[in-house]
């Protein structure tokens, strides 16, 4: 287990939204219907990924006010991408990640496969969780033992535009890089994956 990160003698969660680390670069819809695309302006070479999708720019300087509720998007990939704790920031160890705690509503089925957002956790961090996570005090929360994940896809906005030359937004949308026009509609916030082999260990 790493160090805390605090505020106000509060731990902050590693993986943590903080208000100085705000976007202020805005991405637009280029092109018409039917083969618009989602760009950044003035798009650099980082801001996609090797699948072609382009992600939300954000900072990680930690200034400010943290946003308990919000998760940054560059420190969430990371966890995802390098199994790094959500609570520290520790790399966990190679092999089954022991202790994966999920709120109740952080796995959802699609397509009969079980997805989440929410990065993994260290064993010693999941006491320090469910102590002083507001949104965990009430039960809900499952903890996973999980042998294998796999990198399926993307949570963030998509915005095209219509057949009437109008575009449309939405966020919240989760999307497997699988579907053939995420390169052109979806900007990345959170990275998606599939829980492929876990067993729930405890649960509350």
């Amino acid at each position: 287990m790493g160090e805390f990160i605090r505020w106000r003698g509060a731990v902050v969660p590693w993986v943590a939204q903080w208000t100085n680390e705000e976007n202020a670069t805005p991405f637009g819809v280029m092109g018409t219907y039917p083969t618009s695309r989602v760009a950044m302006h003035q798009e650099g070479l980082g801001d996609r990924d090797r699948h072609g999708v382009l992600w939300w720019r954000t900072g990680i300087s930690r200034g400010g006010t943290p946003q308990f509720a919000q998760l940054n998007t560059y420190r969430q990939r990371a966890a995802m991408l390098k199994r790094r704790c959500q609570i520290c920031g520790d790399k966990l160890p190679d092999g089954p990640i022991e202790k994966w705690l999920m709120g109740g509503a952080q796995v959802e089925e699609i397509g009969g496969a079980p997805i989440t957002t929410n990065p993994p956790t260290c064993v010693d961090c999941v006491p320090v969780a469910l102590e002083l996570c507001p949104h965990l005090l009430g039960g809900g929360w499952r903890i996973l033992r999980v042998v294998r994940y796999d990198i399926w896809g993307v949570h963030g906005e998509v915005a095209f535009h219509t057949q009437d030359g109008a575009i449309h937004r939405a966020n919240d949308v989760r999307m497997p890089y699988s579907h053939p026009k995420i390169q052109r509609v979806m900007v990345g916030k959170q990275q998606a994956v599939e829980l492929v082999d876990f067993e729930v260990v405890e649960q509350a």
